[in-house]
């Protein structure tokens, strides 16, 4: 077996990987064939790794990479969870969960320290970590605590390694277990050559009277993280920030609270001064809430024309989405209540309730409570308009953009939207509806484009002069086009309807 030539050697070993789908342990018995196929199949079976940290997990995982330098270099990801012990209700529980994160990932940066000593970053194999927290206990409760989110004290950060290998990190979530943003990033900074990063934040739901502000620090430590990440991450290419928890209010008459700190979003305030690293090439935004602070910086009187006072020289791809409550609270999104649906959505019990024993807004001032009442339509041009202008005069200062998506749900739990993309010369859409048979799906690619698809709940919303002025200022006279769904029984009303429920859809070049 030995005898035989690299090249029929190797795709052997890729055909063998094929046939078992690179099941590891479907692979493993071929490795005692010789030495030779133990080194070729184990650069597959160790290419990637999840390690839980269960008691002894760690110290098995050390010794199986750490014996055999091959392995360690097969590696390309690790998918690494630390398993906190208590709920963190208290701040006895809170502060076990701190030793227990710091004591795992410390182990872990112990390791890679001793893998990359007298290692010269030329000798390196690329690595993607991803990191999170869960809780390792049968009874998971609901957090209530003010301190859920895992962290690590700046006094312990300093006493972990750089590690030089990790180019790529996903610090992940885990419900209310998700890093706190603080830790993620000053663990970030210990990671000098990543080039693309994902971060998520948790958004609190606390139930208690000072939510408002809980959510306002998490958004503000959120916010010191990008900017630690643009400080020490001049060479960073990718940047994807998710926020997770808070949900959009299911209940239109309530009025949430606003997360801006003296008149300023912090959060999108430092994903705007991001925007000037030199070699950012795709930013995602994944149900971030917006503010004008994302596209101009307003805390200066200089900055008056709407735009952002740096370019982002290098973005290719933009990415953002986002739910009908902007930062400051207001919704984006308007009606008047005699809107509200009577179709089975909703129930005839409930509507009989909503408007005789409860008539709102009085005993429904909760998010959630049932009976529902989604009234609010039609995109609302106080708040919704200077979120289109915004991102269409940013645009202006993306020289190299080749495709923008944003999509802006009126209401989640009903799966209605509306969706941005606008692409560069020369570069298609993505289809977002089966457009097989669409001959207007390509469109014109000798120009720049934009292509706006409404769903069945906006199925009559056209941008108004202000809108389409600022499209066209990206992109030139004629080259809007809107889809929107064709009329018929299953899209009548106010009835939910998923994209892919009705590929039938009409288009209207403007």
């Amino acid at each position: 077996m030995d005898t035989i030539g690299n090249d029929i050697f190797q795709s052997i070993v890729d055909e063998l990987v094929n046939v078992h789908d690179g099941n590891s342990k479907e692979l493993a018995p071929y490795a005692a064939v010789s030495r030779q196929w133990q080194y070729a199949l184990e650069k597959r079976i160790f290419r990637r790794c999840t390690l839980r940290t269960y008691p002894g997990e760690l110290e098995k995982f050390t010794e199986t990479y750490s014996r055999y330098p091959h392995r360690r270099e097969a590696l390309r990801e690790l998918r690494f969870t630390s398993n906190i012990p208590r709920n963190g209700n208290t701040e006895e529980e809170h502060q076990e969960n701190q030793d227990k994160f710091f004591s795992d990932v410390s182990t872990l940066f112990a390791t890679f320290r001793d893998w990359e000593q007298d290692e010269p970053d030329t000798s390196l194999r690329p690595l993607h970590l991803r990191i999170r927290c869960c809780i390792d206990t049968s009874q998971n409760r609901r957090v209530h605590s003010e301190h859920f989110a895992p962290s690590i004290r700046s006094e312990d950060l300093d006493k972990l390694p750089r590690i030089r290998r990790i180019t790529s990190v996903d610090m992940h979530h885990s419900k209310c277990y998700t890093i706190h943003p603080h830790t993620s990033g000053r663990l970030l900074r210990l990671m000098p050559r990543v080039e693309s990063a994902a971060v998520y934040f948790w958004d609190p739901e606390i139930q208690t009277t000072s939510r408002g502000a809980k959510r306002r620090a998490i958004r503000r430590a959120m916010a010191d993280c990008i900017l630690m990440i643009k400080d020490s991450h001049p060479g960073l290419k990718s940047l994807c920030v998710d926020r997770y928890g808070w949900q959009d209010p299911e209940n239109h008459y309530f009025m949430p609270e606003s997360l801006l700190e003296n008149g300023v979003d912090t959060l999108c305030q430092a994903i705007r001064s991001l925007s000037s690293l030199p070699r950012l090439e795709e930013l995602k935004l994944i149900d971030i809430l917006l503010s004008p602070d994302l596209f101009q910086d307003r805390s200066k009187d200089e900055a008056t024309d709407g735009l952002v006072t740096k370019p982002w020289p290098a973005l290719r791809c933009l990415e953002i989405s986002t739910e009908c409550v902007a930062a400051d609270g207001r919704w984006c999104f308007t009606g008047t209540p005699e809107d509200i649906s009577d179709n089975s959505d909703f129930g005839e019990d409930d509507d009989e309730v909503a408007t005789n024993e409860f008539p709102p807004p009085f005993g429904r001032q909760g998010r959630y409570e049932s009976p529902l009442y989604p009234w609010r339509f039609s995109p609302d041009p106080t708040t919704f308009n200077p979120l289109i202008c915004g991102l269409a005069n940013m645009s202006m200062h993306m020289p190299k953009l080749e495709l923008g998506f944003f999509k802006i749900r009126s209401q989640s739990y009903l799966s209605r939207s509306l969706t941005f993309q606008w692409v560069s010369e020369g570069n298609p859409f993505e289809s977002l509806t089966d457009l097989n048979n669409d001959p207007e799906y390509i469109g014109n690619w000798q120009s720049r484009q934009w292509r706006i698809t409404v769903d069945s709940g906006n199925a009559t919303w056209m941008p108004d002069d202000e809108v389409k002025e600022a499209l066209e200022a990206w992109s030139g006279k004629g080259n809007i086009i809107v889809d929107r769904p064709v009329a018929g029984p299953q899209n009548s009303g106010n009835q939910a309807l998923r994209l892919e429920d009705n590929p039938a859809y009409t288009h209207e070049v403007l």
